[in-house]
C-alpha cells in the first residue's frame, strides 16, 4: 500500500501543488483545504492513475477523509474486494 500513498500523494501535489512534505504529515483532507469540488477532481485522477472506478457511494468527501482511507479503497478496489 505504500506505493498506492506514494501515487495519492504525487496526484495530490501535481493537481494543487501543497507541498509533499505537509501531505505526509496531514492525513486529513479537510486539513488539507480540500473542498468538495476539489475532491471531485481528485477522485478523476485517481480514477485515471489507477484505472479503476471510484464507488459512487464515496463520492462524498465526508466518506473518504484521510489520505489512509483513501488508499485503502483504492487497495482494495485493486484487490477486487469492491
Amino acid at each position: 500500500m505504500e506505493e498506492i500513498r506514494k501515487r495519492v500523494i504525487d496526484i495530490l501535489y501535481d493537481i494543487y501543488q501543497i507541498d509533499k512534505e505537509i501531505i505526509d504529515k496531514t492525513d486529513d483532507l479537510l486539513q488539507l483545504n480540500i473542498n468538495s469540488k476539489m475532491f471531485i477532481q481528485l477522485v478523476v485522477a485517481i480514477e485515471t492513475e489507477f484505472n479503476i472506478t471510484y464507488p459512487d457511494d464515496m463520492l462524498d468527501i465526508r466518506a473518504i477523509v484521510s489520505i489512509t482511507k483513501l488508499v485503502e479503497m483504492i487497495d482494495s478496489i485493486l484487490n477486487g474486494d469492491k
